[in-house]
């Protein structure tokens, strides 16, 4: 896999009124957490930003893209791509994730950037498909019954393809209703399901649940001569 132009990144820690990019040359690396582990307060992820690929997708996305120039990479971002890119050397930007928007519109918004894929730019949306920070059990290791289940059903939809269910994802069961008690952790997958050719490979690089309720599952989209 060639080393993409940029990044998008659309994290679920960054919820907006209107939809905003980040413009940054040097975008600071921003804890925007409370007290988990003192360690994760030295991380520093030093990637470039690329205001002028920021102003290329507002220019070229049918709905309103303000340019930010204050927020930053946040640990939505920055925890997953010091993994991938250690040294931190591929240009990042952050998406937000505007709050009046619909969960149709969430995916739409996907299909709307989907010319990304053509332009070399890798799209990471980073939330969790099972989030509940109220059962989250910091010694707990294994997973709730109802997260196992939660978890199964949203990746028979994703195998399936089968969109319009994880758009009213509240109607799907108890267990997923209790799996996504907000949002914001859920809207990123709409994205990744927005930006899916019918020709893609769908699979899951990581797998399991931690802490009880929370998803580790990555859904991977690749075109098929990548498989």
């Amino acid at each position: 896999m060639p080393t993409p132009k940029a990044i998008l990144c659309i994290s679920s820690h960054w919820v907006t009124n209107g939809t905003r990019i980040t413009a940054l040359a040097n975008p600071r690396t921003l804890h925007d957490f409370g007290p988990i582990d003192a360690r994760l307060e030295t991380i520093d992820y030093p990637a470039p930003g690329a205001p002028e690929i920021a102003r290329h997708i507002a220019e070229n996305v049918p709905f309103e893209l303000s340019l930010d120039k204050r927020w930053g990479l946040d640990h939505g971002s920055w925890t997953i791509l010091r993994h991938m890119y250690p040294d931190a050397n591929v240009p990042v930007l952050q998406l937000s994730l505007d709050m009046t928007l619909s969960e149709e519109e969430h995916f739409q918004r996907g299909q709307q950037l989907r010319f990304l894929r053509e332009e070399n730019i890798l799209v990471i949306a980073s939330g969790n498909a099972v989030h509940n920070l109220t059962l989250f059990d910091q010694n707990e290791e294994r997973a709730h019954p109802w997260a196992l289940v939660a978890d199964s059903q949203i990746a028979h939809c994703l195998v399936q393809g089968q969109v319009d269910p994880l758009l009213d994802y509240l109607s799907l069961s108890e267990e997923v209703r209790m799996a996504i008690p907000t949002p914001d952790h859920f809207w990123p997958l709409l994205y990744t399901l927005g930006m899916r050719d019918q020709n893609d490979a769908l699979d899951f690089p990581v797998l399991g649940l931690a802490h009880g309720s929370i998803s580790m599952r990555a859904v991977r989209l690749r075109t098929r001569s990548e498989s």
